[in-house]
Formats: structure tokens, C-alpha cells, sequence
């Protein structure tokens, strides 16, 4: 398994290679994980030079290669499969192209848009290296239908994609959870990148802040958008109240969301959220975008308040909705705390196995 992120890592896909990589040996299915972040100090090209020949090393006694991103990792994972002459399958939990223009290139544009004019020749280049990957891929997995209709106009092959949906491992929190010093409490968390809203929402905080004088908001996570929410933080004269926690053990990251008010992800693009999963199994409220695979997770005013991404006034009327109507959180996290039975890891591992059973 060559697995882009991982532990210590926060994210979908590292949840879910550890959860691959603990549950599949109880099925019959060996797993060896080559992390990239034991490369990841190296130089650029070096480093996926090093992490090529370690996947290859590993990949000696394999009956299959399972990339965990179409590029970073999916492209070393390609080029092992051909020289092992091993079937490879990739999972994609969003277009890599995209985030990469949205952090690195100054694409604007929404995943939707974006993916109709591929509007810059460094991001072309990724999207066509990813799509390049998926073709010769034996099966490519996405945790949603959205994304599966997005990989499919890449592919024009959709007998190759299979929707496995996201699931979780059960939150971890101790038995006592210590209350936060200040109420209401707000927790966000995901990597420190533009699409997932984080400057509308420490300013919406920091506007709140004159009807909520101790409202407080934690972000956990980290990426190359620390600086600039940092820079933001200090001009808003908001560092006693907003607080970038950076990376953290997942005991830490649930028990901060268990203790919390509302989870909030102002996010512009989510394939199938991990962490609205474990949101959802906390029972805390959420408030998050209508958007991409949050429609197929949540239902706006059953299970979740859903508001368009970077809607600073819908943001702001629904954070002061959902603190002051304590039976409206009630029923959310009701809901949410039903229907998140219904990605269960049981049913994707049996997925999982399968796959691999019936990939040759």
C-alpha cells in the first residue's frame, strides 16, 4: 500500500490506511504500508526516486499495488506495477490537480469549474500525469458517487471505478472529557490549505465575538496556509480566542470535537469526509458547506445545517442559529448519530476484499 498521508498525518486517507492495514490481515489479506513521509525530508524528484525504489523493494513478493492518491504516490505505485507486472489499483479521494492549483498555482476556480477548463499549464500537466495513472490502473476506488461521475470524464471507462464509500473507526475519547475554559466552544479541523474556508471562518468568529464575548474556536491540522491564517489571527487581534493546534493524535483531535459546541467545516470541496464520520459518531452538531460529497452525507436541517462555502452571512446566522437553540441540536446529532451506522467499516472492508480477490 503506498500511502501518501499517514499517521501522524489527520485525514480521510490516513484513517483509512491504518484501518486497511490493521483489518485486512483478520481477512486474509497481507498488507506492507510504504509511507511517503519516510521521504519526504529528501529534495524534490529525490525523494520520489527513494520512495520508487522502496515501493519496488517492498513490492517483490505483492499480488497487488494499492496507491492511496492518483500522483504523488500513485505515479512510483505505476511505475512499480509495470515492472513487478502487478495490478494496480488506485483510490482517489479528490483530483490531486485541483489542490494542488488551488495551494501551489492560484487557481480560483471551484473543483466543478476547474475540472472543465483546467485553466493552468502546470495544473494540465497534473491532471493529465493523474488521469495517465488512472487509465493503466486495473480499478480505481472513490468514496463517493460525485466523484466517481467527476473520474469517469477523466477515464471515459466507468466499468473501472467502484464507489466504496468513506467509513471510520470509532472516535477514541477518554471516559472523562475535561470542559474547554470557555463557552461556546468551536472546533474545525483538516490541513491549513484555501479551499477549506479557514479565513472566513476566523473572521466570522472574530465578528461574533461581540454577542459571544468568550466564544472561543480551536483548528486542528497543519499546511502551507499556517502562515497566512497566523498573519490573520494577529491582525484581528484574535489570538486569545483562535487557536491553530496544529497536527495531533486522534484521541486529542476527538475529545476536543466530543467537548465541543459545533464542528464547523467551511470547506470548498469534500469527496466523502472522514471527519464529519466521526463528527457524526461524537453526536456534536455540524455546520458545513452543500457541497460535493456532503450532499450524499447530510441532509441540510436533518442530520446537519449545510450553507454555500465562504458565505461569510450564512456562516455567521447559522453559528448564532445552532448556539442558541439547544433542541435544534438535539435533533441534528440524533440523526447524524442514526445514519453514521451506515458506514460501517465492516461493509467497506468486505468491499475491500473483494476487490483484491477478484483483481487480476
Amino acid at each position: 500500500m503506498a500511502a501518501g498521508v499517514y499517521p501522524p498525518d489527520i485525514g480521510g486517507p490516513a484513517t483509512l490506511a491504518v484501518l486497511l492495514e490493521r483489518e485486512l490481515p483478520q481477512r486474509g489479506v497481507q498488507v506492507t504500508v510504504i509511507p511517503f513521509h519516510v521521504v519526504r525530508s529528501l529534495p524534490k524528484v529525490i525523494r520520489h526516486v527513494v520512495y520508487t525504489y522502496r515501493l519496488w523493494r517492498q513490492a517483490r513478493h505483492a499480488t497487488h499495488i494499492f496507491a492511496l492518491d492518483g500522483v504523488s504516490v500513485g505515479l512510483p505505485a505505476l511505475i512499480v506495477s509495470s515492472l513487478r507486472r502487478k495490478p494496480l489499483i488506485v483510490r482517489l479521494g479528490g483530483d490531486y490537480a485541483w489542490e494542488q492549483g488551488r495551494a501551489r498555482f492560484g487557481v480560483t476556480a471551484s473543483l466543478d469549474e476547474f475540472d472543465a477548463t483546467k485553466e493552468h499549464r502546470a495544473v494540465r500537466a497534473l491532471a493529465s500525469l493523474q488521469s495517465f495513472v488512472c487509465r493503466r490502473a486495473a480499478r480505481v476506488i472513490v468514496p463517493s458517487q460525485y466523484l466517481k461521475d467527476m473520474v469517469v470524464r477523466w477515464l471515459l471507462r466507468p466499468d473501472t471505478v467502484q464507489v466504496i464509500h468513506s467509513v471510520f473507526s470509532p472516535p477514541r475519547v477518554p471516559n472523562e472529557i475535561t470542559e474547554p475554559s470557555a463557552r461556546p466552544y468551536i472546533v474545525s479541523a483538516g490541513r491549513l490549505v484555501p479551499w477549506k474556508g479557514f479565513i472566513v471562518l476566523i473572521e466570522t468568529v472574530a465578528a461574533l465575538r461581540a454577542t459571544f464575548n468568550t466564544l472561543t474556536l480551536d483548528i486542528f491540522g497543519d499546511g502551507e496556509y499556517r502562515s497566512t491564517l497566523e498573519s490573520l489571527i494577529t491582525t484581528l487581534g484574535a489570538e486569545d480566542f483562535v487557536h491553530l493546534r496544529g497536527k495531533v493524535d486522534a484521541v486529542t483531535l476527538h475529545t476536543a470535537v466530543a467537548s465541543a459546541d459545533t464542528f464547523v467545516l467551511n470547506t470548498g470541496y469534500e469527496g466523502l469526509s472522514h471527519q464529519l464520520l466521526e463528527v457524526m459518531a461524537l453526536r456534536v452538531p455540524i455546520i458545513t458547506t452543500d457541497i460535493g460529497g456532503n450532499r450524499e452525507l447530510l441532509t441540510d436541517e436533518v442530520e446537519a445545517l449545510l450553507i454555500p462555502y465562504n458565505d461569510r452571512g450564512a456562516l455567521e446566522a447559522t453559528i448564532r442559529r445552532i448556539l442558541t437553540d439547544d433542541a435544534l441540536r438535539l435533533k441534528l446529532t440524533d440523526a447524524a448519530a442514526s445514519k453514521v451506522n451506515n458506514f460501517s467499516a465492516e461493509s467497506a472492508i468486505t468491499s475491500y476484499v473483494q476487490l483484491f480477490s477478484n483483481t487480476v
